[in-house]
């Protein structure tokens, strides 16, 4: 299987808010791509250089899931984690696992933290 280049897509979210991305992908003919099986991680890194993880969400944590017959992809930040995020631009990778052992970064890009408003 060979995987296309992840697509480039930047990030906002305001701190200490929740945040959340959805995504599905189709094939080449035009049908949605299975995630059955599959692993996903979505890394934040604090530098261009991706030395310094910031944040990393998982399949396994429970802040990535699978939906609508493993055709929909969400990533979820809670507030919490957000909140603890360092208001600034960073970098960041989503990357999926086939159970055949195939990895593909399917998005990179900034990812922007915004200071958050908490007046009530």
């Amino acid at each position: 299987m060979t995987t296309p280049s992840p697509a480039e897509l930047d990030l906002e979210c305001l701190a200490g808010s929740d945040f959340e991305l959805e995504f599905s992908m189709d094939d080449p003919d035009g049908q949605p791509i299975s995630f059955a099986g599959c692993q996903a991680w979505l890394t934040v890194y604090d530098d261009q250089e991706k030395t310094v993880e910031v944040l990393k969400l998982s399949k396994d944590g429970g802040e990535i899931v699978f939906q609508d017959a493993d055709i929909s992809i969400v990533a979820r930040y809670p507030a919490s984690l957000t909140a603890a995020l360092p208001v600034d631009g960073h970098i960041y990778d989503l990357d999926v696992e086939f159970s055949n052992g195939v990895r593909w970064r399917v998005f990179t890009g900034r990812f922007e933290v915004q200071a958050g408003n908490y007046a009530s």
